[in-house]
């Protein structure tokens, strides 16, 4: 060989060794790029300490990983790191309680969106497969609202039903040591869990782990969304090639659904009664019940504005322009949905054939609390402050110390049940996107009054709710996972 083609052939391979340094550099070494600048999120904490009292964001941590992470098999698959919907302590001080063998895609994506905030960059990388692949089907456009056991032979089953009528509740002091009165809340969540939270398994500690096997059910675009969303924060905070490829993935899969309007379902839009009296001063023919009968109820189809997140659809516009005149449209519709009432409420729904709105959904005349919450904040989410609205739960908290778990945009009453503590945990995240300070200082107190702080408990550093006896208690993964996100 000459020394010329010797000389070539370094050469050569020089390049050839520079060039795999520079992808195994591009790979591994800098995985935090970002090609695209997605639209700013207002609320978050410029530093972890600025609304985390330095122990309360770790502690709900702690205590959700020992008592509702959980080990599954779906599909097949044994996944590690899902969160049960809740966690009942034993009757008997020192014993184990129970979890409840359902799992929810809302609080799993709570959880992940936290992850961020807390900056645990491998523990949300896990999240994200580990939700992918036990929450979307098979090959389903989209993900799964809840996971439901197809075997229920080894479960502990649970008959024993709450009631309303113990807001005298023993043990009250052994969990909570600041003095306040006990605020019964409602418990309800979805209709799965209804049947759910009477199918409970023996707690095993932290590595407890559920012996049943599990199905996704519900597919919804509206989880798909929101898991898109916590992918985005993640891409915001984290950057890289794998999560930049997983939102353009969800993003081709949901734009269809917007782009052709396809995002109505059928709802419960709430008794006829409600309706008609929303719009004339007497009920028409046919909308009142006979003595004995319920309210006739109207089915519609519609879309719940509580899931149209703007913000999500705003920064899905940075990967794919046709979100943007799509965002547009969408804030538009909400931002006129506010109710002809004598409170400053929205819409519950919106029907996009006949371009109107469904004031209440769910068979019920109240508009519900959460739901306002979450609109309101996804319309700051993107610079459009509600302040009537936000005086208005100012008010609320300021007078009543609580929030009722909704509100009739009729007469104006409040549900005689009480908000919960992740509704609290959204109050304070809007009074943060408006930088309202006195909103987030009330929702804060009001949020805490549920904190165990006893440390004799097994559920202390959480945030509770009543049980199924006197002496029980009961850690949600929705208030958690609400509240940690609120901390962050």
């Amino acid at each position: 060989m000459s020394k010329r083609k010797h000389t070539v052939l370094l050469v050569v391979a020089g390049v050839f060794v520079l060039a795999a340094f520079a992808v195994l550099l591009f790979e591994f070494v800098l995985p935090g790029r970002r090609s695209i600048t997605l639209p700013s999120l207002p609320g978050l904490a410029s530093t972890a300490e600025e609304y985390d009292p330095d122990l309360l964001a770790p502690g709900i941590k702690k205590i959700v990983n020992e008592q509702l992470m959980t080990s599954i098999t779906v599909k097949g698959e044994k996944i590690d790191g899902l969160l049960a919907s809740s966690y009942e302590t034993s009757m008997r001080r020192g014993f184990p309680g129970v979890k409840t063998a359902g799992f929810l895609a809302s609080d799993q994506i709570r959880y992940g969106r936290a992850l961020i905030r807390m900056n645990k960059r491998s523990e949300f990388f896990n999240w994200a497969e580990a939700f992918d692949l036990a929450f979307r089907p098979g090959e389903a456009d989209f993900h799964a609202a809840a996971l439901r056991s197809v075997a229920v032979d080894d479960m502990l089953i649970d008959h024993t039903q709450m009631t309303d009528d113990r807001s005298d509740k023993e043990g009250f002091d052994d969990l909570s040591d600041n003095g306040h009165e006990f605020d019964r809340s409602d418990d309800s969540t979805i209709d799965f869990l209804d049947e759910a939270e009477k199918i409970k398994f023996e707690h095993q500690g932290s590595a407890g782990e559920c012996p049943d096997v599990f199905e996704p059910v519900d597919q919804h675009w509206s989880v798909t969304l929101s898991y898109t969303r916590a992918l985005m924060e993640g891409y915001q905070k984290f950057g890289g090639r794998e999560l930049e490829r997983r939102i353009r993935k969800e993003s081709d899969v949901l734009l269809p659904v917007f782009r052709d309007a396809k995002t109505d379902c059928e709802l419960l839009a709430g008794p006829r009664m409600l309706l008609a009296l929303d719009e004339w001063d007497d009920p028409i023919p046919g909308s009142t019940p006979t003595p004995g009968e319920e309210a006739p109820i109207e089915r519609s189809p519609g879309t719940h504005l509580a899931d149209i997140d703007l913000w999500a659809m705003s920064a899905l516009a940075r990967f794919e322009p046709a979100w943007a005149s799509i965002a547009s449209d969408w804030q538009k519709i909400l931002e006129n949905a506010v109710l002809e009432s004598r409170l400053p409420l929205y819409a519950s729904a919106y029907r996009s054939d006949t371009a109107t709105y469904i004031a209440v959904t769910g068979g019920g005349v109240m508009s519900s609390t959460r739901e306002q919450l979450e609109i309101v904040v996804h319309l700051a989410e993107v610079g459009v402050v509600y302040r009537d609205f936000l005086s208005f739960i100012r008010s609320a908290l300021r007078d009543e110390k609580r929030l009722p778990s909704g509100w009739n945009p009729v007469t104006g009453n409040p549900s005689g049940q009480s908000a919960t503590s992740s509704d609290y945990a959204l109050a304070l995240i809007l009074g943060r996107v408006a930088n309202d300070t006195l909103l987030i200082d009330s929702a804060r107190e009001a949020m805490m009054r549920h904190y165990a702080s006893s440390q004799t408990s097994d559920i202390f550093g959480g945030w509770y709710r009543a049980g199924s006896t006197s002496h029980t208690f009961r850690l949600v993964a929705e208030d958690n996972t609400a509240v940690l996100l609120a901390l962050r």
